[in-house]
């Protein structure tokens, strides 16, 4: 008959980002078969000694018939909440192969997409995963070059995310941006139809006037152009942070208590069109005065 053989074995649990949590595991014939708190450092540890009851469940998850031990690989191309992804188990030398060959094909086509996002993401289970326990990946990560990096977990969720029904156009500075251009150029093109070219281009090019007049040009030209760079931003940047408002307040007091907040966004919206558009005349009729030192209005 073999005697059994336990020993005890200090170490710790790193599941989670509120670790290390100290503990001891009772080892019986090379099998874990109990956490123990380590009461005997309770005057140095802040938690008293006490391990985390998160660190009792190590023993089920280690010996899990279930438990994953190496890579899955997706044999369904369909994706979607009501499709079996069919995932089934290969080596790890054919999921690097394949991992490898997918990262070399984006990068001689270019790691980023036409809308400016990146091709290859990389997710973690939880935002404080240590560097530590990842060995060479985040130098990985760092000589690709662009990557969408992706931390926290999401159990209990498949192939879902938020999708607004209604988003404002002006959340996104390519309309602003557009919106700005254009009125800027029909800002000089009233200029251009009352003053006519010569008068109009001489505002911002002027030998005339010697070297000072000269110079005023120049200013003239950085002033149009940041016009466009303050319609621009003036406008997202308000309605961006009215998104941002009205997301928080969903999720902080959904359905009745956003109501407030979508009537003050409202009114935000309505006073920044008002803006832009007394703006837009303002600047169209500057423009249609000249500069010169012979006219008689100013």
């Amino acid at each position: 008959m073999s005697v059994s053989k336990k020993e005890k074995i200090k170490t710790f649990c790193y599941q989670c980002v509120a670790g290390p949590d100290l503990m001891e595991v009772e080892v019986e014939n090379g099998v874990a078969t109990r956490i123990e708190s380590l009461y005997g450092i309770q005057d140095a540890h802040p938690g008293g000694g006490r391990v985390c009851v998160k660190a009792f469940g190590l023993v089920q998850k280690t010996y899990n018939p279930d438990r994953l031990k190496g890579p899955l690989k997706r044999t369904n191309p369909k994706k979607g909440k009501d499709e079996d992804p069919g995932f089934v188990e290969i080596s790890w030398d054919e999921a690097l192969d394949t991992i490898a060959e997918k990262i070399k094909s984006i990068q001689s086509e270019g790691l980023v997409d036409k809308s400016g996002y990146p091709k290859i993401a990389a997710s973690f289970g939880g935002g404080g995963t240590p560097t530590q326990y990842m060995g060479t990946f985040p130098a990985l990560l760092s000589a690709l070059g662009k990557v969408d990096l992706g931390f926290g977990a999401g159990q209990g969720k498949k192939a879902g995310h938020l999708v607004p029904f209604l988003r404002s156009a002006n959340t996104d500075i390519n309309m602003t941006l557009a919106m700005a251009i254009i009125a800027m150029v029909m800002v000089h093109f009233w200029g251009f139809s009352i003053l006519g070219f010569p008068s109009h281009i001489g505002k911002f090019i002027n030998f005339k006037e010697g070297p000072i007049g000269f110079f005023v040009g120049i200013l003239e030209i950085i002033s149009e152009l940041a016009k466009v760079v303050s319609f621009t931003f003036r406008l997202f940047g308000n309605i961006f942070a009215g998104e941002v408002l009205l997301m928080a307040m969903g999720f902080l007091l959904p359905l009745i208590g956003i109501i407030p907040f979508l009537g003050l966004e409202l009114f935000v919206g309505v006073i920044q069109a008002f803006i832009f558009s007394m703006l837009t005349l303002v600047f169209a009729s500057m423009a249609s005065v000249s500069h010169g030192s012979g006219d008689d209005h100013h």
